[in-house]
């Protein structure tokens, strides 16, 4: 192990080593919580602080496949959701999973703003204007927040490169519908 994973930090941010760890074949009844836009937290353990760090945390890509945002996404490691049948439940899911960091290859979207307001209108068939309306809700109604998602486009060389994607003045879209649950 790296020796620097081999330490926690206490609440009182002292650290502290890490002496062992078991693992656990049998079937053990677990609770797991989740705590929106934070991805490390303190929870006690009887009178002992335990700093957490959410397992659920992932790089999910998201961008129309016609630009080569699977090969990408796969090609960095990153979830995407490019050979499911029934796309927009797992989608929808990975955009409110708040411990999800979204990766959005921009290109051939154009604006974000366009792209997420023609997404919220109800029956719009583009896959990718949708995906930036679910995104708009998880910001607007999730939790979600605007630095978790990183936005790429075709660099010089044509690789893809971070860019940076102002928040949106939420206001200026009217009513945003919270998710159904």
């Amino acid at each position: 192990m790296d020796a620097k994973a081999d330490q926690l930090r206490t609440s009182d941010g002292d650290l502290r080593e890490v002496v062992g760890t078991r693992a656990r074949t049998e079937a053990r009844r677990v609770c797991n919580l989740s705590v929106a836009g934070i991805h490390t937290y303190y929870v006690l353990a009887g009178a002992t602080p335990v700093l957490v760090h959410k397992s659920g945390c992932g790089n999910v890509a998201l961008g129309q496949n016609a630009e080569g945002t699977y090969e990408w996404a796969e090609k960095l490691g990153h979830k995407h959701f490019g050979k499911a049948e029934y796309w927009q439940g797992p989608v929808e899911a990975a955009i409110r999973d708040t411990s999800n960091i979204l990766h959005v290859n921009m290109k051939g979207v154009g604006s974000f703003v366009d792209a997420a307001r023609d997404g919220l209108a109800p029956g719009h068939p583009y896959a990718t204007d949708i995906e930036m309306g679910m995104i708009v809700r998880s910001v607007v109604h999730g939790g979600r927040s605007w630095d978790s998602i990183k936005f790429y486009r075709p660099g010089k060389d044509g690789s893809l490169i971070e860019f940076s994607v102002p928040e949106p003045n939420w206001g200026s879209f009217g009513r945003i519908r919270p998710y159904i649950d």
